[in-house]
């Protein structure tokens, strides 16, 4: 009984190797081209891996900002190749720049919004901590006498 489980499971794993031998990308598997990236959930995300996004796509922002950055006019080119070169350059700055900096703004926001919702829950249980536990120095605010 257990070698025909061996072997069962023997023969799966080598089936499932070759399927996967056999997808070499995401787009094969999908069966078409992926235009975006894929979508991160922020709420299941770690403090530190949450910082490490946000500071990846301020990167970006920073990047993208700038648009000089693809200009690459030399001075020695005629002003003929320099119009042409201009073409590439006005075309990612109208349609390419602006989907990327709405992208990572958006996720930016995002990500500040649950930073702070974070934040909130762990000031709340740390003060329900402070006040549950009993401490003689303190006075106890529910106690206190109104002075009718």
């Amino acid at each position: 009984m257990n070698e025909e489980k061996a072997t069962f499971i023997r023969n799966t794993l080598e089936a499932l190797e070759e399927k996967r031998s056999g997808i070499k990308n995401i787009e094969k598997l999908a069966g078409k081209k992926i235009d975006r990236k894929f979508h991160l959930d922020l709420n299941d995300l770690t403090p530190s891996e949450l910082d490490f996004e946000m500071g990846r796509r301020v990167s970006n922002l920073r990047e993208n900002a700038d648009p000089r950055v693809y200009l690459n006019l030399k001075p020695g080119r005629s002003r003929i190749k320099k119009i042409f070169m201009m073409i590439p350059f006005f075309f990612r700055i109208i349609f390419l720049k602006p989907v990327a900096i709405i992208r990572d703004f958006i996720f930016f926001n995002n990500a500040m919004i649950v930073r702070m919702r974070n934040s909130e829950a762990r000031i709340t249980e740390l003060e329900n901590k402070i006040y549950s536990s009993p401490d003689p120095a303190w006075p106890d605010t529910g106690t206190e006498e109104k002075g009718e």
